[in-house]
């Protein structure tokens, strides 16, 4: 199962978490508006895509 995060605000950090360490799923992508919060995914998870745009992740 492929997973994409929209907001990564006060339930964002432990969703992520808490998927990727489910198996046979996979945290694809995560959105925010904000910068700094992208910022945080990025350095915790480099290998995730993130975007300010929620719709990016919608319309994959």
């Amino acid at each position: 199962m492929n997973i994409g995060i929209i907001g990564y605000g006060y339930w964002g950090p432990n969703l992520l978490r808490n998927f990727a360490l489910i198996k046979d799923c996979q945290v694809l992508s995560v959105a925010d508006f904000r910068k700094e919060r992208l910022d945080l995914v990025s350095r915790a998870y480099p290998s995730l895509s993130v975007t300010n745009n929620p719709n990016e992740i919608l319309s994959s």
